[in-house]
């Protein structure tokens, strides 16, 4: 396999041939416009000056190279397509799918161009058009090396896509400025500080696949597991502030929550409490079934409360479970001033979901793999030590990331110049395929 810096090597120096071929046959052609009959030795000089053969420098004249600047996909190619027509026709066309959400990929660029140009050379009258039983296009596709040489020459790459869900699809750019306005009132009129502005989400946590490996037909590149229904799951209330401080809920599921937490799950709330650091905030709270409820939200203001002094200001997203009269109630009596993102946006906006909750789950991972037992498993109170410990180590001891977390979308300092752009304004000229990424990046 080829290091990356071979691979650049080969690139340029398959560039530089192609440089060198055309200034060849330039120069011999200027010698034949020149002259009739030019003088004797004159080809060999040419060969000489560009360590050619002979031989093969009359191969280049013989197959008509067409002029190197005026050719996407290099010259003296079978498969060459003139600038006008790549700039004019394909470019465009590419540029519109990318722009309708239907980006193509390297083969599908290959085999519509090949048909286009099939079917160009048949209404030129250059070639036959052959069918099949189906009524398509018998077309050769155009080859790789095409696809490289019509990316460079117009600046494009390949990208791996990403979903992109339904509901943020439809965010607006308005959307996501209406919350700047009411954010720069609520930090101007309370005087509110980096440590009192906060974002309070909640995230979900169930399992990872076991840690053995195991036995599978030879070849086979993913493996999938069933998850099981009736396997612990865990949700998380986080908070972090643009200070760089956080705090954490754990809703552990119970049978009976009313009644409080149990001996068990009091007794691994101080096991925890003698390992983590003293100045970590976190606390359990009972749920019937481990679920975010309105009920659990409010708890999470208790808590906030409980852990700082003056005015505080969260900002959320506008979950079901969030928006209800007891949490707006509590809120106003106990000064803290609830912001909800607008719909659609949260993903986009929130500090939680942007930057500090993947890392979180993948130290999650490698926490829960540390607490198997003989048998790859772990029992709820197991997922919660890895939860909690997971938390220490992403974000207790990275506060930074959170700062920058609020800093990278205006949220504090108030500035609504660094607002994500809406997804309808993010196009670029890209064309995106799968595991092509690190080939074409150079």
């Amino acid at each position: 396999m080829l290091t990356k810096r071979q691979l650049s090597r080969a690139r340029r120096q398959k560039r530089l041939s192609d440089e060198k071929k055309t200034q060849a046959i330039r120069e011999v052609r200027e010698l034949h416009a020149a002259s009739s009959k030019p003088k004797r030795g004159a080809f060999g000089k040419v060969c000489d000056k560009y360590g050619v053969p002979a031989r093969t420098l009359r191969r280049w004249l013989k197959n008509g190279v067409q002029d190197y600047a005026a050719d996407v996909g290099g010259p003296g190619r079978r498969d060459a397509i003139p600038r006008e027509l790549a700039t004019n026709e394909i470019l465009p066309w590419v540029q519109q799918m990318h722009q309708s959400g239907r980006p193509i990929s390297q083969t599908d660029l290959c085999k519509a161009v090949g048909e286009w140009r099939t079917h160009k050379e048949y209404v030129d009258g250059k070639s036959q058009l052959n069918v099949d039983h189906d009524g398509n296009i018998a077309a050769p596709r155009m080859s790789d090396e095409w696809c490289d040489r019509f990316m460079l020459t117009y600046n494009l790459s390949l990208r791996k896509p990403s979903v992109l869900k339904t509901s943020t699809a439809f965010a607006t750019e308005e959307n996501i400025l209406s919350i700047y306005p009411l954010l720069q009132d609520a930090v101007t009129k309370h005087n509110l500080l980096a440590h009192q502005i906060w974002n309070c989400d909640e995230t979900h946590l169930s399992p990872p696949a076991p840690g053995k490996k195991v036995i599978v037909e030879k070849g086979t590149k993913t493996v999938n597991v069933h998850h099981d229904v009736h396997a612990p799951h865990i949700s998380f209330n986080g908070f972090i502030n643009a200070a760089g401080g956080c705090a954490l809920l754990a809703l552990v599921p119970q049978r009976a929550p009313q009644d409080g937490l149990s001996d068990d799950w009091k007794e691994a709330e101080r096991k925890l409490r003698d390992v983590l650091p003293a100045g970590m905030q976190f606390k359990f709270q009972a749920t019937s079934n481990g679920w975010q409820t309105t009920a659990t939200f409010v708890d999470s203001l208790r808590f906030l409360r409980s852990i700082t002094q003056g005015t505080q200001l969260v900002l959320f997203d506008a979950h079901s479970t969030h928006i209800g009269i007891e949490a707006a109630t509590y809120a106003r009596n106990n000064n803290i001033i609830l912001i909800a993102f607008p719909s659609n946006v949260s993903v986009l906006m929130q500090p939680l979901d942007k930057g500090v909750y993947s890392p979180f789950k993948d130290a999650v991972t490698k926490q829960y793999n540390e607490l198997r037992d003989a048998e790859g498993n772990v029992d709820v109170v197991g997922l919660v030590e890895a939860g909690m410990m997971a938390w220490k180590t992403s974000v207790v001891d990275k506060p930074p990331l959170l700062v920058s977390a609020f800093n990278a979308r205006g949220l504090f300092p108030v500035d609504p110049s660094k607002a994500p752009a809406a997804p309808a304004k993010l196009i670029g000229i890209n064309i995106h395929a799968p595991n092509k990424q690190k080939k074409y990046n150079k």
